[in-house]
């Protein structure tokens, strides 16, 4: 007969609860939301400084000739569609 340590059970379940809770974390970090212009770029350059990030990402979007019209937007916000479609020319950060 097979004996079963109930503790092992605790762990198990502690563990389970853990990895959803990760994997929840991730699945909401990647939602396409609006993004702030510096926090968009320092998601894709994040060892540079906020404004040099933006500024290397503002050269990025002006380069590639999908996205050249968002170069002229006067707000510093990105909606989330054009983060989709940042995100499909750029790939994810």
């Amino acid at each position: 007969m097979i004996h079963y340590n109930p503790f092992s059970f605790v762990i198990l379940k502690y563990f389970l609860y853990l990895c959803i809770i990760i994997s929840n974390k991730l699945i909401m970090e990647k939602m396409i939301r609006t993004f702030g212009r510096t926090e968009l770029a320092l998601q894709y350059f994040p060892k540079l400084c906020p404004e040099a990030a933006w500024h290397k990402l503002r050269q990025w979007i002006t380069l590639n000739p999908v996205l050249n019209h968002l170069r002229d937007l006067r707000r510093r916000t990105f909606t989330p569609a054009e983060v989709q479609l940042i995100y499909a020319q750029l790939g994810e950060p």
